[in-house]
């Protein structure tokens, strides 16, 4: 970076300078290479940004003439631009999210444009460039990881949010379980009082699951058919990335406890390529695996106080409720108070073995926006066919990995086909600019969730 901008790569030249197309068309691809490098690595390493987009002067890549001397010696232009919006909307979600800059606007605000903008993305990307969702592999392989790179930035830009909303519920259990263990069991008036989740940040942490759904489906099915790249860094990345929000999935009512089977096969994968040789892979498997006991240990903590949590009260059921989980209450939040059982349980970190063989196809009643790891049997089906059959260890094999039909019920742009999502982005900026809870959450958490990418 510092290299090309002695030089003047971030700058036009004339054409007298240089007269040759080929040649300055080059020029400006390195240039841009060096800007997704920049924003890319800078997410992972948890780095900021070199240089301000402000100070970019140099022309967007472009296809020159003739056509088929640009395909020999230069990248395609599409795919090249594809990839300089998106890193532009990572270095913004970087600095405007994770950073310890001071911002007038709230956290939601700055959140609603990011998302915006990876609306628009994925709105306007060229028909070239769209997967083919009935046949993964038919996809070009850059095609397949632009898209998952995509996925990875709307976890970036919503995973604060589904922490958030875990932290909440937390608090309230453990506020549950100490009121319950103080009073006997008995109830007190204060337990009784009813703590909301705003829709937002239900909206923001359903996105989030789906982006992470979408992602894991993605590698699973390029490792089944043996595709993936055995040494590569991002699809590691991506797995471990997604895995994270799939246990976090598994402890709130708008995920599922089964995709805590999720976690256990994105392990088992990344396992496998560690035993290949993939030394990132060996990185992300160790925090995994790290994750995994603290998980364990927290659920052998919460095992008594399971049955209390189903007495004293835990998230309230939402009878708007639909297929995939969305909170859809009239009042526009979850409230958090007297539960059912079902519910109650729903919400308790579950780790126990699951089915050797969960549902993994769409009915056809159902639209594809839904996705289809959501549409499986109820928490009471699953948690006694957990108990009644228990495994405690797993291989690749013992998993059911998505189908084709599995995998094309997901679409890229599935977390903005929500009416909850399409309402948030067209709230204006009045409507969110209140104090929010969530920014609350992060000014006393400062230093809970930084910029870096883990």
């Amino acid at each position: 970076m510092r290299m090309g901008l002695t030089i003047g790569l971030n700058h036009n030249i004339l054409e007298s300078q240089v007269i040759d197309p080929v040649e300055r068309q080059h020029r400006i691809q390195i240039w841009w290479t060096i800007y997704i490098f920049d924003r890319m690595w800078g997410s992972k390493m948890g780095l900021p940004m070199q240089i301000l987009d402000e100070d970019i002067h140099v022309d967007m890549p472009s296809t020159i003439s003739p056509r088929w001397r640009h395909e020999e010696e230069l990248s395609d232009s599409d795919y090249m631009t594809a990839n300089i919006k998106l890193a532009r909307i990572v270095g913004e979600t970087i600095t405007k999210l994770y950073s310890r800059r001071k911002y007038q606007e709230t956290f939601l605000q700055r959140v609603q444009k990011i998302l915006k903008a990876l609306k628009h993305w994925v709105e306007t990307l060229p028909e070239s460039l769209r997967l083919n969702m009935e046949d993964l592999e038919s996809s070009k392989k850059p095609i397949v990881s632009l898209h998952m790179s995509f996925n990875q930035c709307v976890i970036l830009t919503t995973r604060p949010t589904l922490l958030h909303l875990l932290m909440t519920l937390s608090k309230k259990s453990k506020s549950r379980s100490n009121t319950t263990n103080n009073t006997g069991g008995a109830g007190t008036e204060s337990e009784s009082e009813e703590v909301s989740v705003s829709q937002p940040v239900l909206t923001l942490s359903e996105a989030c699951i789906h982006a992470a759904r979408h992602s894991h489906s993605m590698i699973l099915t390029r490792w089944i058919n043996g595709s993936m790249p055995t040494f590569g860094y991002f699809h590691a990345h991506y797995l471990f990335s997604s895995a994270l929000i799939l246990a976090m999935s598994s402890f709130v009512p708008i995920g599922s406890p089964t995709d805590m089977t999720g976690f256990d096969s994105a392990l088992d994968l990344l396992r496998s390529m560690t035993e290949n040789g993939n030394l990132d892979a060996a990185e992300f498997y160790h925090n995994l695996e790290q994750v995994k006991v603290c998980l364990a240990a927290y659920r052998d903590l919460r095992r008594d106080e399971g049955s209390a949590d189903v007495t004293a009260g835990g998230v309230a059921p939402n009878t708007n409720a639909n297929a995939s989980g969305n909170a859809r209450s009239g009042a526009g939040a979850l409230a958090l108070s007297r539960p059912s059982s079902d519910v109650a349980t729903a919400t308790t970190p579950f780790l126990n073995a699951l089915p050797l063989n969960p549902p993994t196809s769409t009915p056809a009643s159902v639209s594809t926006s839904i996705p289809p790891a959501s549409l499986i049997s109820t928490t009471h089906d699953i948690l006694a066919s957990a108990t009644t059959h228990p495994v405690h260890s797993h291989g690749i094999d013992a998993y059911t990995y998505p189908s084709r039909d599995t995998v094309s019920g997901y679409t890229t742009e599935m977390a903005f086909l929500e009416p909850t999502m399409q309402d948030f982005l067209a709230q204006s900026d009045i409507d969110l600019g209140l104090l929010h809870p969530v920014d609350t959450f992060f000014n006393e958490a400062e230093n809970l969730y930084t910029c870096h990418e883990f």
